[in-house]
C-alpha cells in the first residue's frame, strides 16, 4: 500500500478535515468504510467522489496533511499520534470500520484515541452509516467482498443469531442496473429452497436505497480447500506415486493399491461431489443455471453440510434480465 493510501495517512486527513469543520463525523465514517474496499484510492478522492468534499477543499486539506507529516519527520504514524484532541468519533471508528489496517492504526496510539463519552455503541454507529432502515440486522465486521457486493458478519436481533449480511458495494450504489442485478441475485438464491443451497432470510434496502440481504453465515472451508488438502499430503502424496500406479481404491479396506492414498478421505470428497450434483440438479429443475460452479463456490460445514454459494452469475432460463454480467458479480 502506498504512503498516500495508508490507513495512518487517511485517518490523519480525515480527522484534520473533521476538526476543520469541512466534513461531518458521519461523512468520515462512510468514507473510511468505503476506503476499506477501495484502497487504490485515497480518502480524499473518496470524499470528493461522494460529494462530501469539493475539489477546492481537497486542494486545501491535502497540503495541510502533508505539512503535518513533514513536521514529524515524514511519519504519518507520528503525525497522527500527535493529535491531542480527537472527538467521540474514536469509538465509532473502532467499532464501525471492520478493517485490519484501520484497527492497527487505531490500536497503535493508545490513549490518543480515548473518547470522553460514549453517546452510542459502535454497532449503532455502523447502523447509522447504513441509514438504520432495518434495525433487525446489525453489522459487526467485514467477512468477505467481491466485485459487486460485500458480506458482513451481522446479528439478527429478532432471533439472536449470527447471519451473513450482503450489501452492494458503494461504487455500484448509484447504478440502477447494478442494484437491480444485486436484488435479482438475492431473489434467485432465495427462491431455491434446498439443503445444498445457502438459505436467504430476508431482503431489504437502506435509507439511501442501497439493497442488502441476509443469509445463513457458513462456518467451514471450501471444497477447493478440501481438495487442496487432500492432494497436499493428507490424501495423496504425489511424490510417492510411480508412473502407471493403479489409482483405484479398495472399497473394503479403504486404501488404494498405490502408496500414500487415503481412501476414506477420497470417499468423503466423492460424497460432497454427489451432494453438489443433487443441489445443482434441483436448481436446474427450477430453470436456474449457476454458471460459475467451481470448488471455490462450494462450502463445507463442520457437520456434514455441503452448500452451493455465490449465485451472482446465475441465469433463469427464458428470463432475459436474470444475468449478472462478469465484472459486476460478487
Amino acid at each position: 500500500m502506498s504512503a498516500l493510501n495508508s490507513a495512518d495517512r487517511n485517518l490523519l486527513f480525515g480527522i484534520l478535515s473533521l476538526q476543520s469543520g469541512i466534513i461531518t463525523e458521519s461523512q468520515l465514517l462512510i468514507a473510511m468504510n468505503r476506503w476499506t474496499i477501495q484502497k487504490q484510492k485515497s480518502l480524499a478522492e473518496i470524499l470528493c467522489d461522494s460529494g462530501a468534499l469539493t475539489s477546492e477543499q481537497m486542494r486545501l486539506m491535502e497540503p495541510m496533511a502533508d505539512a503535518h507529516i513533514r513536521l514529524h519527520q515524514g511519519s504519518s504514524e507520528a503525525a497522527l499520534r500527535s493529535l491531542t484532541f480527537v472527538p467521540d468519533i474514536a469509538e465509532s471508528l473502532r467499532g464501525g470500520i471492520p478493517d485490519a489496517d484501520v484497527q492497527v492504526s487505531l490500536d497503535r496510539f493508545g490513549s490518543t484515541f480515548q473518547s470522553r463519552t460514549l453517546p452510542k455503541s459502535s454497532s449503532a454507529a455502523l447502523a447509522d452509516i447504513r441509514g438504520n432502515s432495518d434495525s433487525r440486522y446489525t453489522p459487526r465486521h467485514l467477512h468477505a467482498q467481491g466485485g459487486l457486493g460485500a458480506v458482513y458478519s451481522a446479528i439478527d436481533s429478532e432471533l439472536n443469531r449470527e447471519v451473513a449480511l450482503k450489501e452492494i458495494r458503494p461504487e455500484f450504489a448509484g447504478h440502477l442496473e447494478s442494484r437491480a442485478r444485486f436484488v435479482l441475485e438475492a431473489e434467485i438464491t432465495g427462491g431455491l429452497e434446498h439443503p445444498g443451497i445457502v438459505p436467504v432470510y430476508g431482503l431489504g434496502h437502506y435509507a439511501d436505497g442501497r439493497p442488502f440481504y441476509a443469509m445463513r453465515f457458513i462456518r467451514g472451508k471450501s471444497l477447493k480447500d478440501a481438495i487442496d488438502e487432500f492432494h497436499g499430503g493428507k490424501g495423496v502424496d504425489a511424490t510417492k506415486l510411480q508412473p502407471g500406479t493403479d489409482r483405484s481404491y479398495d472399497t473394503d479396506g479403504g486404501t488404494e493399491s498405490g502408496p500414500g492414498f487415503d481412501g476414506l478421505a477420497f470417499r468423503k470428497l466423492l460424497g460432497r461431489f454427489v451432494d453438489v450434483c443433487q443441489a445443482i440438479s434441483y436448481a436446474h429443475s427450477r430453470g436456474v443455471l449457476h454458471r460459475d460452479l467451481k470448488p471455490g463456490n462450494i462450502m463445507l460445514g463442520k457437520y456434514g453440510e455441503t452448500l452451493v454459494v455465490d449465485w451472482g452469475l446465475a441465469k433463469v432460463q427464458d428470463r432475459a434480465d436474470a444475468s449478472v454480467q462478469p465484472g459486476e458479480r460478487t
